[in-house]
């Protein structure tokens, strides 16, 4: 069918350029790049993205849909990640430390861990492991000052203060094996008196 004279076709506007992505489906762009085995760092001497259109691009590319992400898994999948991360980084801190800080951080992260694996003694006012994490604390603070400085001055005190805690904690709870416990406490002791000769 022909066209009345003095009538145009319309054409269709042109493209405003490239696509800009919300954060939502920049994120899932990601997660489907990384589930690929892409590769989020830039290339070595490239500058990363400005906008995160180019990540969207070629996650898309790459066949990504946004709208199939659940959002609450990749956020759980993102914290665990970070997590993991948090924990290597502090074991290959700890791995360089001086022995008196690791000896110091290995007894307060058992005591933790014996406040975790019975919640129901830890909130009892009277019998919570919060007085000993405290010192334990201490412990690792007066431990990293002491590998700095050469001076393990206080040390001693702070693990008395927690082995007389945990004597009479196993007393009150004979179930409860601290006597791990007790040994990174001499640990302790004898890395400080190194530090100290």
């Amino acid at each position: 069918m022909s066209e009345p004279a003095g009538t145009e076709t319309t054409a269709a506007p042109p493209a405003a350029g490239p696509r800009q992505f919300t954060a939502e489906e920049l994120d899932a762009a990601r997660a489907q790049l990384l589930a690929q085995g892409g590769d989020l760092t830039p290339a070595q001497g490239a500058s990363p993205p400005v906008d995160g259109s180019e990540l969207g691009m070629q996650a898309l590319a790459a066949g990504a849909e946004p709208d199939e992400v659940d959002t609450r898994a990749l956020l759980a999948s993102i914290q665990a990640m970070q997590a993991q991360i948090d924990g290597l980084q502090a074991e290959k801190k700890l791995a360089t430390a001086p022995e008196v800080v690791k000896y110091a951080t290995a007894l307060a992260d058992h005591l933790q861990a014996r406040a975790d694996m019975h919640p129901v003694i830890h909130a009892d006012p009277d019998h919570t492991w919060m007085p000993v994490l405290e010192r334990a604390a201490d412990l690792v603070n007066a431990a990293q000052e002491s590998a700095k400085t050469g001076d393990p001055a206080g040390l001693e005190k702070i693990t008395a203060d927690i082995r007389r805690f945990v004597t009479r904690h196993a007393r009150r709870f004979p179930s409860i094996d601290y006597g791990y416990i007790q040994d990174l406490a001499d640990e302790t002791d004898d890395a400080a008196a190194k530090l100290a000769a």
